[in-house]
């Protein structure tokens, strides 16, 4: 082999080389970038489902302040205390959701902690 094609064959394979370093780095990058959008979108739903059990232990709570003010207020009204205790009953199955939800996209001690607040709201 006389150096003129030697050297059309180095070049050739190092184009070649090249090419798939390229693809290798192209495929890395897009790997890299397919895991943050996916670690992304684990935080949306996460911040999504920690925000409605929020919502919904808040509102509850409001609920179970709201009965105990008929309770203490003077003109005592048992068909107020029976619907805001239905009101209350109501709103379990939402916590219970919500909490359901953070326990599942959530970290173990996030959800004990929902868990233990919705018990005691």
């Amino acid at each position: 082999m006389d150096s003129t094609t030697l050297l059309g064959v180095v070049g050739v394979g190092g184009t070649l080389l090249g090419t798939v370093v390229g693809a290798v780095g192209t495929l890395g990058a897009a790997r890299i970038t397919s895991r943050t959008q996916a670690a992304g979108e684990e935080q949306k739903a996460r911040r999504e489902a920690y925000s409605a059990c929020a919502t919904a232990c808040q509102v509850r709570r409001d609920a179970v302040a709201a009965l105990l003010d008929a309770f203490d207020s003077d003109g005592f009204d048992m068909g107020s205390v029976r619907a805001r205790i239905q009101s209350i009953d109501e709103q379990r199955e939402a916590v219970a959701k919500a909490v359901g939800a953070v326990m599942i996209e959530g970290p173990r001690d996030v959800a004990i902690r929902a868990t233990d607040f919705g018990a005691s709201g």
